[in-house]
């Protein structure tokens, strides 16, 4: 077991642990959270973000970021100093406590894996583990390269939060006015982060990143990544959502209620060619009637944040064209049944299928199987997330569904369902190399 840092320039920090927590003489922290006590929060002319203790030294933030940003040694450290220590004319009044946290992309188009990568971790930190941060102002910290190439933790301010701030924000019971109203306390008493101190008597912060890595796919799943994922989704759910999600859900296949399947389109890249056809014959029909799954045919992209997820914790099964909307097979409602998901790609496309999808199903419990298509001849011998392009065979996929259709009766996917799910057509992928992860 870890200990915190005790030392008097450092917070109490806690690392990673084979239970997921570590004891400090603070209660029980989770991983990558720390606490400082007696400590000045500043903000640099240039927007940069300082943390000091009592005694006026920088305090060292976030081991678990500099770890997760610099196995590479080309990249330099953090400047953890943002500003040197202010006089009492520029002090704003002592708070009782301030949280802080890190993003990325703001003010971007909605990524999912970039909210989730750091909303989960916010959600555990705020709500579980930080109780006496529930109502603190909110610093917000832009990590990701922006802080690699400046070597400096950028403080983002209320103009800066978008959609991709929306679903940590909602886990927080927070809509995003409410996340930039909490944002806008140390914005307006720094000055608009141009220069400005605040004193507090407990910092609490983290940066919790959850990893859905190659390497960290297995060890997230031993510490129950799916509950966390659960507790996540049902945080946003009662916050976004008038009803609640999983009363509209059949369990395990009973009730009255549809067994849904999502069929996401694309307009631009990696499209159906022959969409027409496949919304025109009759696939749904025989899908339903042998399976009871009522196949929807949906574009995310013409949909709110909102919407994807209400249209997605309301389903239990997403098939289409390899893509982003994969990602969203980690907010599948595997608290209530069995969810599975099956990816088409293009069986030409020069560099494969990526397996990244395939992660964001295990760590939810999600039955996965793949299914190559014809390439449209445009997108041969291209990069798949360049074109990957496909013509549905009908009759394979009509089949395909109908292999993977018992994993939303069978509970909760595991690794066993998933391969006793996965229709015969992957197989042909076997021996095509499969790239890395990449976003």
């Amino acid at each position: 077991m870890s200990t915190p840092s005790t030392s008097s320039s450092a917070p109490h920090i806690c690392t990673y642990t084979t239970r997921g927590v570590c004891n400090s003489r603070d209660g029980v922290l989770p991983p990558g959270a720390w606490h400082a006590t007696d400590a000045t929060l500043t903000a640099g002319t240039d927007g940069r973000f300082g943390l000091y203790n009592a005694s006026g030294l920088p305090v060292p933030l976030w081991p678990t970021m500099q770890n997760e940003f610099y196995s590479d040694p080309k990249w330099r450290q953090f400047d953890y100093g943002g500003w040197r220590p202010c006089g009492d004319g520029n002090v704003v009044p002592r708070r009782r406590a301030v949280f802080v946290v890190t993003a990325r992309h703001p003010r971007e188009q909605f990524g999912l894996h970039d909210s989730l990568s750091h909303g989960l971790g916010i959600f555990e930190l705020f709500s579980q583990a930080l109780p006496a941060a529930a109502h603190a102002p909110l610093v917000v910290l832009r990590t990701g390269h922006h802080a690699l190439t400046t070597g400096k933790l950028q403080l983002l301010g209320p103009h800066d939060v978008g959609n991709n701030m929306l679903l940590p924000a909602a886990a927080m019971g927070l809509t995003v006015p409410e996340l930039a109203e909490r944002m806008g306390w140390f914005w307006n008493a720094t000055r608009g982060g141009r220069g400005g101190c605040v004193h507090a008597q407990h910092v609490w912060g983290g940066h919790a990143i959850f990893d859905v890595t190659t390497h960290a796919h297995a060890y997230l799943h031993r510490r129950g990544a799916s509950p966390r994922l659960a507790a996540f989704r049902q945080a946003v759910a009662s916050t976004l959502l008038a009803h609640d999600y999983r009363r509209r859900l059949p369990r395990d296949g009973g009730g009255d209620a549809p067994l849904v399947g999502l069929f996401p389109l694309r307009t631009g890249i990696r499209k159906i060619v022959n969409e027409e056809e496949l919304r025109a014959s009759d696939l749904a029909r025989r899908v339903a009637r042998a399976t009871g799954v009522e196949l929807r045919f949906v574009r995310f992209e013409r949909l709110r944040v909102v919407e994807q997820f209400e249209a997605v914790v309301t389903a239990r099964l997403i098939v289409g064209n390899h893509g982003a909307a994969f990602v969203w097979a980690t907010m599948l409602p595997t608290d209530v049944g069995g969810c599975a998901a099956l990816e088409l790609w293009a069986n030409e496309s020069s560099d494969g299928l990526p397996v990244d999808t395939s992660h964001y199903a295990a760590i939810n419990g999600v039955a996965y199987a793949k299914l190559a298509q014809p390439t449209a001849p445009r997108c041969v011998r291209r990069l798949i997330r360049e074109c990957g392009d496909i013509v549905v065979d009908v009759e394979q996929l009509h089949e395909a569904l109908l292999s993977i259709a018992p994993a939303l009766h069978a509970g909760m996917g595991n690794a066993s369902a998933q391969e006793a799910a996965a229709p015969a057509h992957a197989d042909q992928s076997r021996h095509r190399k499969e790239p890395p992860s990449s976003r």
